[in-house]
């Protein structure tokens, strides 16, 4: 069960849906679970949610925003892009492998408008890349005549083909596919 104490409820259900969803996937749980995990009633429960649908897509897009905001935050604190970029090699692919997972697909085949809304949350990552490679342009370290957009369609790209073609390697393939990508667009001394 989810610690009760000090935690408000939407952040226990938030916390006991996610753990029944990454545990059990889609239809390995209930909203009877869902509720005794979290330490409250059903009627309870559905005070704060509306339902099941909605309750996973919430679950989603606060796991999709909570690691952007750590690849933010971390890309920040660095002290120049090549830095940022080892960074975003570390925390970047582990992001894709879990919304690739195979539960997150089930989930978008039996709730396709949860795809929609997670896509939405995930274009702010999107943007957030292309301005860090923008400013990485203005300060000289990268190529001023690099599209910061073919970039990211790159990388966009090398997700969706080792996704499909190479699943079991898939971190190591897409780490290295990025880190040529990125690093090769740098300007050397």
């Amino acid at each position: 069960m989810v610690d009760s104490e000090k935690t408000s409820i939407p952040e226990r259900i938030n916390k006991a849906a996610a753990m029944l969803i990454f545990s059990s996937g889609v239809k390995g749980w209930n909203m009877d679970d869902c509720a005794r995990e979290a330490g409250i009633t059903k009627r309870t429960l559905y005070q704060y949610i509306e339902s099941r649908e909605k309750l996973i897509e919430q679950v989603l897009c606060k796991f999709i925003s909570a690691t952007q905001k750590q690849l933010i935050q971390e890309l920040s604190g660095c002290p120049d892009f090549k830095t940022g970029m080892d960074k975003m090699l570390q925390i970047f692919p582990e992001m894709i492998v879990k919304m690739e997972s195979r539960i997150v697909q089930d989930i978008f085949r039996i709730y396709p408008d949860i795809e929609s809304h997670v896509i939405q949350t995930r274009l702010t990552l999107a943007e957030e890349t292309l301005k860090y490679i923008r400013k990485a342009q203005q300060d000289g370290a990268v190529k001023k005549d690099v599209d910061a957009e073919t970039i990211l369609e790159m990388i966009q790209s090398f997700i969706l083909y080792y996704s499909k073609n190479n699943p079991s390697d898939f971190k190591v393939k897409l780490r290295n596919a990025i880190a040529s990508c990125l690093f090769g667009i740098l300007e050397t001394d």
